[in-house]
C-alpha cells in the first residue's frame, strides 16, 4: 500500500502540454536559433560551449520562422513555437534527453542538488486540508515550533483551506527568496495561531530511514541520489554500527536514480580498492572508468540489496556493481532498466538542455538499458510486467547477453538487474475494501486527531522502536475507530480480518510516525514486507566467518536454499 507525503522540497517535474500536430511544421523552425546559443553544463561546473551550429545564410528552418513572424494570419507565442519544436525533436532520440523550460528549471535541479529554499515542512492535503506531517530536523519551520498534525489555513495572504490547491501549488508559496518572511495561520487542537517565519536553505534527505532491525543486522532506505546521498549513508551507518551493526540490508526499491557520482561514492564504500564500479561510452565521449578507493566504510559486512521494477538508473549502477563482483545478494524484482547517461546544457533564456550523451555498463560489460526503438512499447513496458512479477520463468533473458562474475555466476544485460533472489509482489494483502478505505485519506486524519489527544501516553515510549514494539491498538480504540467511519458514512460490515489487520496496522504506523518521525511508520509498515523479510532471513542464515558474502564458496553456498528460478 502507498505511503507518501508532499514535501515542500519534493521533486515537480515539468508539466508537458501536447500541442496540436498543425504547429509542428513551423515549431521545428525556431529549433535552429536555440542550437546556436547552447552553453554546457556538467556536474555544476560551467563552460564555454562551441556553437552547434554556424551558417552564413539562412537556413530554410530560419526563413520558414521568419516568414511566420512576419506573414502568419494570427499573433504567435514565440515561446510556444520553441518548447514545441525543441520537444518534438527530441522525442525522435531516446526517453531521456528532455527540454525544461526556464520556469521549471530551479525546481527540477533542487531535489538533485539536496537542497531548497523555505521553511521546510512535510505535509499532506486531505479533504481540502493541509496538514503537517512534520517539520524537516533543523528547518526554520522545526525552530519557530511547526508540529506534526498542524492545520494550516493561510499560508501569507493566500488561504489554503478549502481552496482546491495541488501540491506543487502550496509548494510555490511556501518557497521563495532567502531571508524572506512567511506569514502562517495555522489551527492547533482548536487554537488558531500565527507565525511569521524567515525562509532558508533546507537540505532533502536521500535516506528514508536507519534503524536496527535485531541486535546485528541494519535496514537502511535510500529514495534517489542527489548530491548528499553519499554523506547521508555514511551518517546512518555510522549511527547503526554504534548500535553493533554487523550485517545490512540496503534498500533501493523505488529509487529512480540521480547523481551517477553519488551512486559511485555508495558502491565505493562496500567494495575493495581498485574494483571497477562502473564505465561509460558515447559516440562523442571518451570512456571513463570509475574504480573503488582504498577506504570503504562497509567493505567486511554481509549485505543484501533489495531492488524492483522502480529501482532505476543510479541505483542500477549501484546493483550491478554488487552483484558483478559477488559482494552481495540482490533480492526482489528485476529493475527498471535505464543506462544512459544525460548532460545538461544551459541554455541563454534559462532553460536547460538534458542530453544522452553515453551509456553505462556494469564491471562485468552488462549494458542494462533496455530497448526504447518503439517509444509506445516502452512507455508502457512496466505495465506489460504482470506475469514476471510474480513468477521468475516470465523474466525476458538473452542468451546472447550472458556474463560471468567472477565467482563463475551467470548473470544477464539487456533490461535492467535481475535479482539473486526474486521474491514475487505480495498480492495477499489486496484488498479492494481496504484500498477504497486508504484513498479517502480518512486512516491518516483519525491518527492525527488521536496523536493530538494522545500525546502523553503516546511520548511515554522511549523511541520510535520501542513505540513500534509495544503499541497496541486496543480493541475498544479499534472498535471506535469503525464508529467513526460510520459516522462518515463508510460502510465497515464488509471489512475482513485481512482488512482489520491492515487498518490497525496503518493507524498505528501514522501515530507512530507524528511523534517519533519515518523510523517509527517504517519499523510498523516492514512486519508486512516480504521481500524485506526474505533479505533479512538470508542475513541470520550467514555464519559469522562467511560476513562478507564475498567468492565462489560462500555466495553460492548462502544461495542454495533460496535462488529456485531457472535464470
Amino acid at each position: 500500500m502507498p505511503h507518501t507525503n508532499a514535501k515542500e522540497g519534493d521533486d515537480l517535474p515539468p508539466q508537458k502540454t501536447k500541442r496540436p500536430d498543425v504547429w509542428l511544421p513551423i515549431a521545428l523552425a525556431a529549433t535552429m536559433g536555440i542550437g546556436m546559443y547552447l552553453g554546457v553544463k556538467f556536474n555544476d561546473k560551467q563552460h564555454t560551449a562551441t556553437p552547434l551550429v554556424r551558417a552564413s545564410a539562412p537556413t530554410p528552418l530560419q526563413e520558414v520562422l521568419n516568414y511566420v513572424n512576419r506573414q502568419y494570419v494570427d499573433t504567435v507565442d514565440a515561446d510556444f513555437l520553441y518548447e514545441s519544436g525543441i520537444e518534438s525533436m527530441l522525442s525522435q532520440l531516446d526517453p531521456y534527453s528532455v527540454y525544461i523550460p526556464a520556469r521549471d528549471l530551479q525546481t527540477v535541479n533542487e531535489d538533485l542538488e539536496g537542497n531548497f529554499v523555505g521553511i521546510g515542512v512535510e505535509f499532506h492535503i486531505l479533504n481540502d486540508t493541509m496538514f503537517v506531517v512534520s517539520p524537516m530536523v533543523g528547518s526554520p519551520a522545526e525552530s519557530a515550533g511547526i508540529r506534526s498534525g498542524d492545520r494550516i489555513v493561510q499560508i501569507d495572504k493566500m488561504t489554503v483551506a478549502g481552496a482546491g490547491l495541488q501540491d506543487d501549488q502550496i509548494v510555490n508559496l511556501l518557497r521563495g527568496k532567502q531571508g524572506t518572511t512567511i506569514n502562517l495561520k495555522l489551527i492547533r487542537q482548536n487554537k488558531t495561531l500565527n507565525f511569521s517565519i524567515q525562509r532558508d536553505a533546507i537540505n532533502t534527505n536521500s535516506v528514508d530511514v536507519a534503524y536496527m532491525i535485531n541486535n546485528e543486522i541494519g535496514y537502511i532506505k535510500i529514495n534517489e541520489f542527489n548530491d548528499q546521498t553519499a554523506d547521508e549513508f555514511n551518517k546512518a551507518l555510522q549511527k547503526l554500527k554504534r548500535q553493533n551493526l554487523q550485517k545490512l540490508v540496503l534498500d533501493l526499491r523505488g529509487n529512480p536514480g540521480g547523481y551517477v557520482d553519488e551512486a559511485v561514492q555508495l558502491a565505493d564504500e562496500f567494495l575493495e580498492d581498485k574494483k571497477l564500479i562502473v564505465y561509460t561510452k558515447g559516440r562523442n565521449q571518451q570512456t571513463e572508468q570509475y574504480f573503488a578507493s582504498a577506504e570503504g566504510s562497509f567493505e567486511q559486512g554481509a549485505l543484501t540489496l533489495l531492488i524492483d521494477e522502480g529501482t532505476a538508473s543510479a541505483s542500477e549502477i549501484m546493483s550491478g556493481a554488487i552483484q558483478d563482483w559477488d559482494r552481495g545478494i540482490i533480492v526482489g524484482r528485476r529493475s527498471f532498466g535505464k543506462g544512459l547517461v544525460q548532460q545538461q546544457y544551459d541554455l541563454p533564456n534559462g532553460s536547460a538542455l538534458r542530453l544522452t550523451v553515453s551509456r553505462y555498463y556494469t564491471p562485468t560489460g552488462r549494458s542494462i538499458q533496455k530497448p526504447y526503438t518503439n517509444r509506445t512499447v516502452y512507455d508502457n513496458e512496466i505495465d506489460s510486467r504482470n506475469a514476471e512479477l510474480y513468477s521468475p520463468d516470465s523474466i525476458p533473458i538473452a542468451d546472447t547477453l550472458k556474463y560471468k562474475t567472477p565467482s563463475g555466476r551467470t548473470v544477464y544485460g539487456g533490461g535492467g538487474i535481475i535479482p539473486d533472489v526474486f521474491v514475487p509482489l505480495d498480492s495477499s494483502w489486496n484488498s479492494i475494501r481496504f484500498a477504497q478505505l486508504f484513498n479517502t485519506g480518512i486512516l491518516l486524519n483519525y491518527a492525527y486527531s488521536y496523536s493530538e489527544k494522545h500525546q502523553e501516553l503516546i511520548r511515554l515510549f522511549r523511541t520510535g522502536q520501542h513505540f513500534a514494539n509495544n503499541f497496541k491498538i486496543t480493541q475498544s480504540e479499534f472498535n471506535q475507530f469503525l464508529i467513526y467511519l460510520n459516522k462518515n458514512k463508510i460502510q465497515t460490515n464488509r471489512f475482513s480480518n485481512k482488512d482489520h489487520y491492515l487498518i490497525a496496522l496503518y493507524l498505528k504506523a501514522y501515530i507512530g510516525r507524528q511523534t517519533y518521525g519515518n523510523e517509527a511508520f517504517y519499523m510498523v509498515i516492514d512486519e508486512m514486507d516480504n521481500a524485506l523479510q526474505k533479505a533479512v532471513d538470508i542475513l541470520k542464515h550467514i555464519k559469522p566467518n562467511d560476513n562478507k558474502i564475498s567468492g565462489k564458496t560462500n555466495l553460492q553456498n548462502t544461495l542454495k536454499n533460496y535462488n529456485k528460478a531457472k535464470y
